[in-house]
């Protein structure tokens, strides 16, 4: 099946002529959920207080739209002086392989670096790290994720 959400109703439903990216401080923690869901990061016995932490304790998000619904995003945490990590980056099932979520990467890291950050650094699943390079990410050789 073709994914196409340009020029009309898109598979979704929704009537939208293009995706728009753009960088957002709080975007609504209720449109955020079924996202993390999709992604397994979203269990049923959360709370929406738990994604409005999530989304008030991060310095930004980039968020693609179709139609006004958000369908993909990615966030930033940051110490808002030189360092910043994106993680959470997740496109709708039904848009994926469209290059979103390379607009979406791109347009948080130039956001980042337009505010001065100059680490900016991500964790890539694996079977992802090609999104990033495209993106202009480079490995960190020499350097080991660890999880706490």
């Amino acid at each position: 099946m073709e994914k196409k959400c340009f020029g009309g109703m898109c598979d979704m439903g929704n009537d939208c002529n293009e995706i728009t990216v753009e960088t957002e401080k709080t975007p609504d923690p209720a449109e955020l959920v079924p996202l993390y869901m999709q992604a397994g990061w979203w269990s049923p016995e959360y709370q929406l207080d738990d994604m409005l932490r999530l989304v008030t304790g991060s310095h930004a998000f980039a968020c693609a739209r179709c139609g006004g619904r958000l369908v993909g995003s990615a966030r930033a945490i940051s110490d808002a002086a030189g360092d910043a990590y994106v993680l959470d980056v997740v496109v709708d099932e039904r848009l994926r392989g469209q290059g979103i979520a390379r607009r979406i990467v791109e347009k948080l890291v130039d956001h980042l670096k337009a505010q001065g950050m100059n680490w900016i650094v991500c964790i890539s699943v694996p079977g992802a790290e090609s999104l990033y390079e495209r993106c202009g990410g480079k490995r960190m050789d020499g350097h080991v994720p660890f999880r706490f």
